[in-house]
């Protein structure tokens, strides 16, 4: 599930290839202090619900998804009402910033810009 294709200058680079639960904390390597980490979702996985972690303060997060990231169904019932599903994203953040570059290479080029360097490496 978890191949680390770089790590330097405070950037950790994922890539999830097969289908499963992903914490980003954990497949970047519990980092212990902040980072920026590049997570990359390959064509045709499907992940089951994607969770921050216990991430540092000041860390950063890029996502490049590339399959589908998809909440887990709730626990039915043959009769009577069941619970609801899980979050498909759950960043544990006390003031979480989103943006949404508009191609891959967009987001190589802010993970680039994130590690002091181009995003030819």
């Amino acid at each position: 599930m978890l191949k680390v294709v770089s790590c330097r200058s405070s950037v950790v680079a994922v890539s999830i290839t097969t289908d499963g639960a992903a914490n980003i904390h954990t497949l970047a390597g519990s980092p212990a202090s902040a980072v920026a980490v590049a997570v990359t979702v390959a064509s045709g996985v499907v992940v089951a619900g994607m969770v921050s972690g216990s991430l540092p303060a000041g860390s950063t997060i890029y996502l490049v998804n590339a399959g589908s990231i998809e909440g887990s169904g709730g626990n039915g019932r043959g009769t009577g009402v069941g619970s609801v599903g899980g979050d498909a994203i759950s960043a544990a953040s006390t003031s979480p910033s989103t943006t949404r570059p508009a191609t891959s290479s967009a987001a190589a080029a802010a993970v680039g810009a994130a590690a002091g360097r181009s995003a030819a490496g």
